[in-house]
């Protein structure tokens, strides 16, 4: 009776020990799962499945009257359709990733999504949101460096940029604080082709 009470409670053991081990790695592939559909597969940042939970949870928060602190950036790629064109997308390809790299790399503590092809959207919160102004003087000026580099697969990539921040007086849904930054952004791209800089 002993002895098969003891094999008893080795076996529960085992089985216990299985069935963890067997949820983690159901937990992991799951994880794996969520990890892919929200992500990017060419850049590694956050796709635009990921980007519209987050404007639903800022919406929610704004309808709760919670008054999130928050600002979108926008960046576009320029050139992407020559640089196909001319090159192939493969090397498209890499130049998307030398952006996007140049945008994480700016916001390092946001999270950065693409949103199209040849479009990025950032949402600060938090220590990237009470440092808009000087990180938007700094992607400005990394944007500089990089436009400069002789080729792609040195790192080269240029990108026009426009952010608006959210008021939570006249703002009535995150849509309104995108278009903003997206207008913003357009006037940037404006610019850069009057002053020579768009290359």
């Amino acid at each position: 009776f002993c002895l098969s009470r003891g094999l008893g409670d080795v076996y529960k053991r085992q089985t216990l020990r299985s069935m963890r081990s067997e949820q983690d790695s159901l937990k992991k592939r799951l994880e794996e799962v969520v990890k892919r559909a929200n992500n990017d597969p060419l850049t590694g940042v956050k796709n635009i499945t990921a980007y519209t939970e987050a404007v639903g949870e800022l919406t929610r928060k704004i309808a709760d009257k919670e008054e999130p602190e928050f600002a979108i950036v926008m960046c576009d790629v320029n050139h992407l359709k020559s640089i196909n064109d001319t090159f192939g997308h493969q090397m498209g390809d890499r130049y998307i990733k030398n952006c996007s790299k140049l945008i994480c790399k700016t916001y390092a503590h946001s999270p950065v999504y693409r949103i199209g092809g040849d479009e990025f959207a950032i949402i600060l919160t938090g220590e990237d949101y009470a440092k808009r102004n000087e990180l938007i003087d700094d992607i400005g000026e990394r944007i500089v460096k990089a436009r400069d580099i002789d080729n792609i697969e040195n790192g080269k990539a240029s990108l026009a940029v426009g952010m608006s921040v959210f008021n939570p007086y006249t703002d009535f849904s995150v849509a309104t604080v995108a278009k903003r930054a997206d207008d913003s952004m357009y006037v940037n791209k404006r610019m850069m082709e009057y002053d020579g800089t768009y290359n």
